[in-house]
């Protein structure tokens, strides 16, 4: 008890300072009440900004898609606008400038705007039929009117020039065409024409029609002056046939004695040259019947191919390709492109690509067909259409496996339709040209010139229709096939009277009534002379190694069939003859001497050696030769 006073004694100083400690207890645990209370506010508060905070970013997040929604917006209003502006360097080119070169950039220029702002204005994907439709543009519609004047007032200038570029062709013969057409019409003004072909297309015909006028006046005039030129010539000459079993006249020709090779060059295509108009001129010009014919039927090929060549490139008709896009696809401001709207992107994209693989790879094929053409105006590109029913490696890549008939049937209709057009077009032009042409071999061929001019002439035309059909030129295939029509038949009968005439001129009757009366001795009618047989033989010798000369098919089975039945009715008449000689030693070297000379002559050739029927031939006549030298050394025993 005392020691619990004690203690209770020794705290009383110390009372106060407990008290104290007392108050700041309370004080602090008030404090801290109130700052539990405080705290809790503070936690209500910090969730409320929370709150607020993810309000924000929400609102941040729509403030980013409508930015991007503006921002595809102004990208495609820029592209808008960029695509329906019309420089004023553009329009000052059409107002202002007369046609030149830097009217073709401006030309092309034009076109696009003219397409662009008509989309446009209607709101015409043309992109493809699958593409979505387009809001019209009030700002498009409103150019309507100012294109519109441009394509005018260009059409209208486009339309002079070609008037100008067309007029010497009307008015001088001296004009090369083939010069004109190629350096002006198509390396230089040809894009004009097609945008007249596709915005203007009456002032399209308009010139169409000028040119087919022209020509047509232009190649007429010089055609039927250089016919004329050539029947000049063909007054000069003096060469009727002969039947090989006639008797030796003046006007035999020297197809009697010899093969001459210059006159059968005139059966090639690669033979001399064509005779020139002025050397009609000439008083001491002549020119044999062949290298006339060859002449004209070439001058016609030439001028005849090379015309349709232009007229199927220049006249064609091509579909505008725009360069680019034209217009874009909007959309929604406040939201990201929808998986539709990306995947028409994508298509854009692939499209645009197939573009540029078009413009890289699509004339492959056409210079093979550049490549085709031969002509001596090989300066006039020929069509660059590809060969029938087939298409070009870039239609190949954008057509599809299960559309590719149809493409390919369409591409094939529109061939057709152009060919038929072009054909059109050139016979407008050659159909009066072509009478001159068939007038001078009518003149030719009648009478019937001898039998080797008469198959050069055939050799030709033969050569001519496969040039004509190797250029591509369709509508002269007819002339070409209607002239070999005109001339085996005269060849046939000029085979079958001289088969006759020796026939006749065996048989003691005479080859053609009274002109073989001087080759009968006075005291005998039926003795022909030593001298008309060898004359025979001679000219046999000539026409056989002229037809090897001439010939291409080993089995041309009418012609080689004439030539035996001819060799028959020789052979028979070599062994008549040599009947007739009492002396069986003379008989035996009148016919091994004849048939020496036929091998002779017959493998003097370059062909004779190698060719099938003249090997034939050979040993024919050396098995006759054989034979009579075995009679022959029989007899001097």
């Amino acid at each position: 008890m005392a020691e619990v006073e004690g203690v209770d004694i020794s705290f009383e100083p110390r009372a106060k300072d407990f008290i104290e400690l007392h108050d700041q207890v309370e004080e602090s645990l008030a404090l801290l009440s109130s700052l539990e209370s405080f705290l809790g506010t503070f936690q209500k508060d910090l969730t409320a900004v929370s709150g607020h905070i993810s309000d924000l970013q929400s609102r941040s997040r729509e403030f980013d898609t409508r930015l991007q929604g503006r921002r595809n917006v102004f990208s495609n209003i820029s592209q808008l606008v960029s695509s329906i502006t019309i420089p004023p360097e553009l329009a000052l080119t059409i107002l202002d400038e007369p046609v030149s070169d830097a009217w073709i950039p401006a030309i092309q220029q034009l076109e696009t705007l003219i397409v662009s702002i008509s989309a446009h204005a209607s709101g015409i994907h043309l992109d493809g039929l699958s593409a979505p439709r387009q809001p019209k543009s009030k700002a498009a519609k409103d150019l309507e009117g100012v294109v519109e004047g441009l394509r005018i007032t260009a059409a209208t200038k486009i339309r002079t020039k070609f008037l100008s570029l067309i007029n010497p062709i009307r008015t001088s013969l001296t004009t090369n065409i083939q010069v004109l057409q190629t350096t002006l019409f198509i390396n230089k003004y040809l894009p004009l024409y097609r945008f007249l072909q596709r915005r203007a297309h009456p002032t399209a015909d308009e010139i169409k029609n000028t040119y087919m006028r022209c020509t047509k006046l232009y190649y007429e005039t010089g055609m039927r002056r250089y016919t004329r030129s050539l029947g000049h010539i063909k007054a000069k000459i003096a060469e009727a046939a002969t039947l090989i079993g006639a008797p030796s006249t003046a006007t035999s020709g020297p197809q009697d004695s010899k093969v001459d090779d210059g006159r059968l060059a005139h059966g090639k295509m690669d033979g001399p040259g064509v005779i020139l108009a002025y050397q009609a001129d000439e008083k001491t010009f002549t020119a044999p019947s062949e290298a006339l014919f060859r002449s004209s039927v070439l001058v016609l090929l030439d001028n005849a191919s090379a015309e349709y060549a232009f007229i199927r490139h220049f006249f064609k008709v091509e579909e505008f390709k725009s360069p680019e896009p034209i217009l874009p696809s909007f959309s929604s401001p406040t939201s990201t492109p929808t998986p539709q709207q990306q995947q028409q992107q994508q298509q854009q994209q692939q499209r645009q690509r197939r573009r540029e693989e078009k413009k890289q790879g699509g004339d492959d094929d056409d210079e093979l067909e550049r490549t085709r053409r031969k002509s001596v105006f090989d300066s006039v590109p020929p069509s660059p259409i590809p060969p029938r029913n087939a298409l070009t490696r870039s239609q190949s890549r954008v057509v599809s496996f299960s559309a590719d008939g149809q493409q390919s049937s369409a591409d094939d209709r529109k061939d057709k339709e152009h060919e038929k057009a072009s054909i059109a077009i050139w016979k407008q032009i050659f159909d009066p040209v072509i009478p001159y042409v068939q007038t001078l071999i009518t003149s030719l061929i009648t009478p019937p010139p001898p039998l080797i001019p008469l198959l050069t002439m055939i050799r030709l035309s033969d050569a001519v229709l496969k040039e004509s059909n190797f250029r591509g030129c369709v509508p002269l295939e007819e002339f070409f096939l209607g002239l070999r029509f005109q001339l085996w038949p005269l060849f046939q009968k000029q085979m079958s009277d001289n088969v006759e005439s020796l026939k006749k001129l065996v048989d003691g009757g005479g080859a053609a009534g009274v002109t073989l009366a001087g080759m009968f001795s006075a005291g005998s009618k039926g003795n022909v002379k030593d001298e008309v047989v060898h004359l025979v033989a001679a000219r046999y010798a000539t026409l056989f190694s002229s037809v090897i000369a001439l010939s291409e098919d080993e089995e041309e089975v009418m012609l080689f069939s004439n030539l035996q039945r001819m060799r028959q009715e020789l052979n028979r008449l070599i062994m008549t003859q040599a009947s007739k000689m009492k002396d069986p030693a003379q008989s035996a070297t009148f016919t091994s001497t004849l048939c020496g000379s036929l091998l002779h002559f017959i493998s003097s050739g370059e062909r004779l050696n190698t060719h099938p029927k003249a090997q034939a031939e050979l040993s024919f006549w050396r098995e006759r030769e054989e034979q009579a030298q075995r009679r022959l050394a029989s007899t001097r025993k």
